[in-house]
């Protein structure tokens, strides 16, 4: 049975951990409009406004901008407001209930010089930090930061792992064949696009992520241009363009040992030493450090796919290699990869939160839910920063380990 028709099936039959997988998935997509100090909708001074959704936004009040960010819509009283259900940004400071406020202590809001206490519903329900930010709203919006730092990683992670697997389980050691001229030329074309794509770049950091992530891409282009032409010009002496088998198994399992038998942790720490903190960074690293057991699997997958009648077919049918491993081997084999996958988006959530705790992972103005874990190191009295991002990390990795462990029994059910 083709492996993505079953993940498919196994959503269907196990809809209770569909159901919680959606929730994470729209907490982290809709945060900004589930937990915001801003209203989704407000009649203000006569105007129809949607602050939560344009924060940068203004109002026209006689001639003059008001913006929406200056505006304090808790103590508006001659407007009309609609509140998020969490009526907090996580980066909000509100000073009247700084200093440790537990969920069930007194918690006020300032009218006039006086203090009232806060409505049911502007509560600060899972309590607050030092500086007064409301808890609930970082767990929603760290849900945000470790899910897409769990997924981005896992996503660079299966490319590498696809890539390299692949190559390595069809081809092994003598059916991937390189011209000569293809050899010499990635000599000085790897270590090339390491310094010129990466090393320079990463001192000559201008602009947005955006703009340097065109400015990689480009010099990568030109690079691998360089190299083509080059190949091409070799290849014009006979000698040099005669093919010879690279052993691509061989070298795959050699790095694939070297990865993994260097300690995770210190790995990260070093790759962590050569990249700028952020999310996308924490990502990257973590991927380029968790694609070798997927690859193995993979690769001992296609290595038993090969083998049937079908590929055989295939081959007989002229398709290239190439074909056969996308359009036959890999929807047919992916399943144990896949099951890898789910797994590694569970350890990337733990490795980022312990990262985070450590204060060696994501950037400190990113709310996640190991940033509001690090903050209960200052008071242990605080017992509710550590019982509710604690008790968010445990649900959602409890839950990803389940799914992938009802994937493979699902593929599997002698097991």
């Amino acid at each position: 049975m083709n492996s993505l028709i079953s993940v498919i099936a196994f959503f269907k039959t196990h809809r209770s951990f569909t159901v919680i997988l959606c929730v994470f998935l729209f907490t982290a997509l809709f945060a900004p409009f589930i937990a915001n100090n801003l209203p989704l909708y407000a009649k203000y001074k006569g105007q129809h406004c949607f602050p939560a959704f344009n924060k940068d936004g203004f109002a026209t009040v006689e001639g003059k901008k008001v913006f929406y960010e200056d505006v304090s819509w808790k103590q508006e009283e001659n407007a009309f407001k609609i509140f998020p259900p969490v009526a907090w940004s996580p980066s909000y400071l509100d000073y009247p209930n700084a200093d440790y406020v537990s969920p069930f202590d007194q918690q006020v809001f300032m009218v006039n010089g006086k203090e009232k206490p806060l409505p049911f519903f502007q509560r600060h329900h899972l309590g607050t930090d030092k500086l007064g930010r409301d808890v609930l709203s970082g767990i929603i919006h760290g849900t945000r930061s470790s899910i897409l730092t769990g997924l981005l990683a896992m996503f660079i992670a299966g490319i590498i792992a696809v890539i390299t697997g692949s190559i390595s389980g069809y081809f092994r050691n003598n059916g991937l064949k390189i011209s000569r001229a293809a050899a010499i030329t990635s000599l000085p074309a790897i270590p090339a696009l390491y310094f010129y794509a990466y090393e320079l770049q990463r001192f000559n950091w201008e602009g947005s992520l955006f703009i340097q992530a065109l400015k990689t891409i480009f010099i990568i282009a030109l690079i691998v241009f360089f190299a083509w032409m080059m190949i091409k010009a070799l290849k014009l002496i006979p000698f040099l363009k005669k093919k010879i088998s690279f052993p691509a198994d061989s070298l795959i399992t050699r790095i694939t040992e070297l990865i993994t038998a260097m300690p995770r942790l210190i790995l990260i720490l070093t790759l962590g030493a050569l990249f700028k903190p952020s999310l996308l960074s924490l990502a990257l690293i973590i991927g380029l450090t968790s694609w070798t057991e997927m690859s193995r699997l993979l690769r001992a997958s296609i290595m038993s796919e090969k083998e049937k009648g079908y590929v055989e077919g295939a081959r007989v049918m002229g398709f290239s290699a190439f074909y056969i491993i996308r359009k036959h081997i890999l929807p047919n084999a992916i399943t144990p990869m896949m099951v890898a996958m789910t797994f590694g988006i569970s350890a990337t959530i733990m490795a980022e939160s312990s990262l985070t705790f450590l204060g060696i992972g994501l950037p400190p103005e990113t709310v996640s839910w190991g940033s509001l874990l690090a903050q209960s190191k200052e008071n242990f009295r605080a017992w509710w920063l550590a019982l509710f991002p604690g008790l968010a990390i445990f649900i959602t990795v409890f839950v990803l380990n389940k799914t992938a462990d009802a994937i493979q029994r699902f593929n599997n059910p002698q097991m």
